[in-house]
């Protein structure tokens, strides 16, 4: 099957938070990201997303730069004939400047694969060589205090979400997490503390945390300035060999190198991966297929997105690398609105992937 790209177009837009989001390095009130629509030779619509942000707080690419790029990118893919979507992550790369701005990449290679999975008629997962026509939800829940987070946490719970992930500020949050896990002794949790964590803080919680039985402990320290990245990974590394709990990478690794870097050196238990940093689909695969070779744990992240990008991690929440469930849930926990029809919600903790490719159309861009 070959399909040729008739029209590429893109517009940014702004969704409003239904509370703001707090973090251990930053504040959201709002989500601006990059929305990519492309129309095949046949009329059919793919879509993809553009998740960076505003600002650097994340990561070293911000919106403003994908934005500029953005009309050179749709160029290289207009008017082109692709027999394969991988050769669009070929076509990207070539693009001057692109290499450095793999989430703008990513935003137009995802609508291609959007747009053959749904030519051939299938979910995206099921294009991809997956089984299963649900993915399972994950609950992130903002800095809150101990009796809030409980709250939110038994929310989420009765909803249908039985893996809720947590965030920390400090090694006193150790109580929220001894908390939670003695009244919901079940559920899958994880803890994600932005780099808050010092390596001598697991002098005092280390025995205390791996009784809790988390999943993991996301991006526990930071990176220092000027810190070379090789230097950080092994200090990540020696702190892992304190603790059983597993620790994950997650921010502190930007693009496909410095990911490929940290798994080369074992730097951590497991991996939080998201499709904006390795520039698409295709090389998330690939970074997918690898790890599972090599027994290694993998999760699918969130960059607090709408649907369009939700859609595209949750099909690849079905491929076997992954230890546990995704930052999947229904959009609708964050924005007031989204863009997405139907709307992105689960059902009983679950997504339905039976529909089409991504699943989802853009209610304002048909």
């Amino acid at each position: 099957m070959s399909v040729t790209i008739v029209d590429a177009s893109f517009r940014r837009v702004a969704l409003p938070l239904r509370e703001p989001i707090c973090t251990a390095r930053t504040t959201l009130t709002a989500r601006e990201v990059l929305i990519v629509r492309l129309v095949a030779d046949d009329g059919t619509l793919g879509f993809g997303e553009v998740s960076s942000f505003t600002t650097d707080w994340y990561l070293p690419e911000i919106l403003d730069d994908d934005e500029a790029l953005m009309p050179t990118l749709l160029e290289a893919v207009q008017n082109r004939e692709f027999n394969d979507p991988r050769e669009v992550d070929a076509a990207l790369r070539r693009v001057d400047g692109a290499q450095d701005l793999p989430a703008a990449r990513a935003g137009v290679e995802c609508a291609v694969w959007d747009i053959f999975a749904r030519r051939a008629g299938m979910p995206l997962a099921h294009y991809l060589g997956f089984t299963g026509d649900k993915a399972a939800g994950g609950a992130v829940l903002p800095l809150a205090d101990s009796d809030a987070t409980l709250a939110a946490v038994c929310a989420a719970v009765e909803a249908g979400y039985q893996r809720i992930k947590v965030k920390i500020a400090s090694a006193q949050d150790i109580d929220k997490l001894e908390a939670i896990r003695q009244n919901f002794p079940d559920i899958c949790l994880l803890a994600d503390a932005n780099g808050a964590l010092s390596e001598g803080d697991f002098d005092s919680i280390a025995h205390r945390l791996d009784a809790i039985n988390c999943a993991c402990i996301e991006e526990p320290i930071s990176r220092h300035p000027e810190e070379e990245l090789v230097d950080f990974h092994v200090r990540l590394k020696k702190v892992q060999e304190r603790v059983c709990t597993p620790l994950c990478l997650d921010e502190s690794w930007t693009n496909e190198q410095e990911l490929r870097a940290a798994l080369k050196i074992g730097a951590a238990g497991c991996y939080a991966v998201k499709i904006c940093k390795l520039g698409g689909i295709s090389t998330t695969l690939d970074i997918l297929d690898e790890a599972h070779q090599r027994g290694i744990a993998m999760w699918m992240g969130g960059m607090f997105d709408t649907g369009i990008s939700k859609a595209a991690h949750a099909a690849l929440s079905l491929h076997p690398a992954n230890a546990f469930a995704g930052d999947i849930s229904d959009t609708s926990r964050y924005f007031t609105r989204d863009l997405c029809e139907p709307a992105f919600a689960l059902h009983d903790g679950y997504l339905d992937l039976s529909r089409p490719g991504l699943g989802f159309y853009m209610a304002q861009a048909e």
